[in-house]
């Protein structure tokens, strides 16, 4: 505006009101199809696998709207929802290059159209990063996205134990690791932590503890795919 380009400015105010419009409707799409899959493999009640004449699971868009809105308005800040929408998103990918190493291993024989080559390393690379995207969001945030992952894993165990359903508890404890060397990061070395250091030595430390977390979270993968997972196989 200085310059005298008020098109400038008045084209970057319209941007930040289209960019993050278009990307909360594609998460709202993302996050409807994410519910009606869930209701499939009944983690959400039954409603959520129904479908509209035009095949689009309405119940979990109108629910995605719903905890949306909820968390425009009622949230403590723009900021801080980023951060923790950042923060959980990268806990989400953090599984991606671990399941890819399990599957190979857990699949050996299938046909890939798509070979990454390199994968071991590539993985390995993509977990420390995904851990220091997480470390980099913020201590409200990584508390509360770690807080959303465990009270409904616990109320998902819960029931699913008293029905006598496979827990798979085993399998799943090198969340417990991460989480907690997370934690244990961001109060001991964080900038604001008990011991402070610098973010460099920080960043090596959370890698190092990335490396050792990788193959235990490979490790503690289950010996073959749970039948519960059915496969589609394409030629």
């Amino acid at each position: 505006m200085g310059a005298g380009l008020v098109w400038v400015a008045n084209l970057l105010l319209a941007d930040a009101v289209l960019s993050p419009g278009a990307t909360a409707i594609a998460y709202i799409g993302l996050s409807s199809r994410t519910s009606w899959m869930m209701g499939r493999c009944d983690l959400l009640p039954k409603c959520f696998q129904y479908l509209n004449k035009e095949s689009v699971p309405w119940v979990g868009i109108v629910s995605s709207l719903i905890i949306g809105i909820i968390m425009l308005f009622g949230g403590p800040s723009w900021q801080k929802i980023v951060g923790f929408l950042t923060a959980t998103s990268m806990i989400a990918l953090a599984i991606g290059p671990i399941s890819l190493i399990a599957l190979r291993l857990q699949l050996p024989k299938v046909a890939r159209p798509f070979h990454l080559v390199g994968a071991p390393l590539i993985c390995r690379l993509a977990f420390i990063m995904t851990t220091w995207a997480i470390l980099w969001s913020g201590r409200e945030a990584i508390i509360g996205s770690i807080a959303v992952v465990v009270i409904p894993t616990i109320l998902f165990l819960i029931p699913r134990g008293i029905r006598g359903g496979s827990l798979d508890l085993r399998n799943g404890l090198w969340w417990i690791l991460y989480f907690g060397g997370i934690l244990m990061i961001l109060f001991v070395i964080d900038t604001k932590g008990w011991y402070p250091l610098p973010v460099p030595q920080q960043m090596i430390i959370s890698a190092i503890f990335s490396l050792i977390v990788f193959p235990i979270a490979v490790a503690s993968r289950l010996k073959e795919v749970s039948p519960e997972a059915p496969l589609e196989f394409h030629e």
